[in-house]
């Protein structure tokens, strides 16, 4: 089998999509199973990995042009054709120098590429693609529902996705939520697999840190409308949270710095940045997500393993099942998010089972399970 990979991010660089990849290739190499990777970077250049060298500079300023300068900028557009153009060309060097004899080709596509992924068909691969978040036309539908300042649907974007859906032969969902999503656009099921997430192992004893310390709530990923934030601080705007404590932790965009610094009852909200999340989780009691959209979050996973129970939407994706293990709601559901995050900061008994279950639940969703899982995808072929 002849395998290759194309990934639009880095390589084992925590939180994003190359995170996953290279979960999947620490275990090709173990089992010295032959690969190429064509990736935006990697923190180790060798044979096997080609990089876009300094070309990756030129999306970091196309997400920082629309975070600081015109958030309706339709950046992932342009992020994605100079990565498919650059892709091509590195394809095309690798196929002129490379002799290639295996019957079975595979090509696993982490960027929605429709040109790229239908040479790769022409040359007689079979493509993976890998869908790490729900489409577009579930965000086409948000957007008619949810008033958002954020750039959520753009239509050159859709156009790529889908076309690269229904070129690809396999595509890779990392929830049943984005199965659905990915259904209602008319795609076949048995063309659909959902592979889900994992979480690094913490396999230590928890224990929460003993000191007196007001109760706190976490949350992890960046602090945007998408996430449901908005909702969040509407809740946490009541005086019943003044005694209580918020962790935002993760980039915050500047509508929510501002709004934050200039609230008075916002004076018990933490926002650290970009920080090691072990110390805040321990610090925690309750993990809040009140996402609109995801694949699946892998921070909700993380907040499993530490032991934290979970208010999380359903559109996050998670493998939560609710009342056992977390609290499922809906999106936008101010009331329920709420009564939850009341309930359970008043109810230790159920927010210690929920707790105990949830990490006895994510000990069995490594990266292991996740890249063995996704390996065995390749061999359908």
């Amino acid at each position: 089998m002849e395998l290759i990979f194309f990934v639009n991010s880095a390589l084992n660089k925590k939180g994003n999509i190359g995170t996953r990849a290279s979960k999947i290739i620490s275990v090709l190499e173990k089992d010295k199973t032959p690969y190429k990777v064509f990736s935006r970077d990697a923190d180790i250049i060798e044979d096997k990995i080609v990089t876009m060298g300094l070309l990756k500079f030129i999306s970091r300023s196309l997400n920082a042009f629309r975070i600081f300068l015109n958030k309706r900028f339709c950046h992932r557009f342009y992020d994605i054709k100079i990565f498919e153009i650059w892709a091509i060309y590195q394809y095309k060097k690798y196929r002129r120098r490379t002799n290639i004899h295996s019957n079975t080709k595979i090509a696993h596509v982490w960027e929605m590429c429709p040109r790229l992924i239908s040479i790769l068909k022409s040359d007689g691969y079979k493509v993976i693609l890998d869908f790490p978040i729900a489409p577009l036309n579930y965000a086409r539908d948000l957007i008619e529902k949810f008033p958002f300042d954020e750039m959520f649907f753009c239509k050159k974007n859709f156009l790529l996705e889908t076309k690269s859906i229904h070129l690809a032969d396999l595509v890779i969902c990392p929830s049943t939520f984005v199965k659905k999503c990915i259904s209602d656009l008319g795609i076949a099921s048995e063309k659909l697999s959902v592979v889900s997430f994992g979480a690094d192992s913490n396999s230590s004893k928890i224990n929460r840190t003993k000191t007196k310390r007001p109760f706190t709530y976490c949350f992890a990923g960046n602090v945007s409308d998408r996430k449901g934030i908005n909702y969040l601080l509407e809740i946490w705007n009541d005086p019943l949270f003044k005694d209580d404590r918020l962790f935002l932790l993760g980039r915050v965009s500047p509508k929510y710095v501002k709004l934050i610094k200039n609230n008075i009852n916002f004076k018990n909200i933490i926002t650290p940045g970009f920080v090691d999340i072990e110390n805040y989780f321990m610090e925690s009691d309750v993990y809040v997500f009140p996402s609109f959209m995801e694949g699946s979050s892998k921070s909700i996973y993380e907040a499993m393993s530490y032991e934290l129970a979970c208010i999380v939407t359903k559109q996050s994706g998670s493998v939560i099942k609710h009342l056992y293990d977390g609290i499922l709601i809906e999106a936008g559901d101010r009331k329920s998010l709420k009564k939850f995050m009341i309930s359970l900061k008043s109810n230790h008994a159920l927010r210690k089972s929920l707790a105990k279950n949830a990490k006895d639940k994510i000990n069995k969703f490594s990266w292991l399970f996740y890249s063995k899982n996704t390996i065995r995808k390749y061999s359908k072929f």
